[in-house]
């Protein structure tokens, strides 16, 4: 059985929180939303971490699930750290992060 099932959801149901607060304030939003988004990719990546981790020897290519967190736990705490960074990428790289994250993986990792 899949441990921790609960933190992919979770990582989904803030994203879809902040999607909601964002389109109700675009102009007061643009800078806040810079910051929420590298905590976001950072806090997301811890949460995968723990559950790539917990379930890797239940999870078939377990090492996707560890590299994508690696990924996101590292560009989360850059971007934190550096927000005029985050400014200048953030419509640039969100569509491709968001994608990735909606795609399922059996589309993702097909063969």
């Amino acid at each position: 059985m899949i441990k921790n099932w609960w933190l992919p959801l979770l990582v989904g149901v803030l994203f879809i929180l902040v999607g909601a607060w964002t389109i109700s304030t675009p102009v007061k939003s643009y800078m806040s939303l810079a910051i929420i988004f590298a905590s976001f990719m950072f806090v997301s990546g811890i949460f995968q971490l723990i559950f790539s981790i917990n379930n890797r020897n239940e999870i078939d290519d377990w090492g996707w699930h560890f590299a994508g967190a690696m990924f996101d736990f590292v560009v989360g705490a850059v971007l934190f750290f550096n927000p005029a960074v985050t400014m200048v990428v953030l419509h640039l790289s969100m569509p491709f992060i968001l994608c990735s994250k909606a795609l399922p993986p059996s589309v993702l990792h097909s063969t």
